[in-house]
């Protein structure tokens, strides 16, 4: 995304993201930001970790990475998740 916005024009460049606001609004928040986009720009977030070493609370096993899984459920082309494990 940021090599996008470079792309447009000298705005970001001008001033290292710090005027830019960023929107991310998946379940992890800011805690998986890019470094770029993490170190200077402003984040818009609902919600994000700030503990040093988070681990999941989610309980749908879908959104838990700290739970191995498995799933048939289909991706959005069609095809079969497939997980090894």
């Amino acid at each position: 995304a940021v090599d996008r916005v470079r792309a447009l024009g000298p705005h970001w460049d001008r001033s290292a993201g710090r005027d830019h606001i960023v929107l991310l609004s998946h379940d992890e928040g800011g805690c998986w930001a890019p470094r770029g986009v993490a170190a200077n720009a402003i984040i818009l977030s609902h919600w994000g970790r700030m503990d040093a070493q988070p681990h999941s609370s989610s309980r749908y096993m879908a959104d838990n990475w700290e739970s191995d899984w498995k799933s048939s459920i289909r991706a959005p082309d069609g095809a079969v998740w497939s997980f090894e494990g």
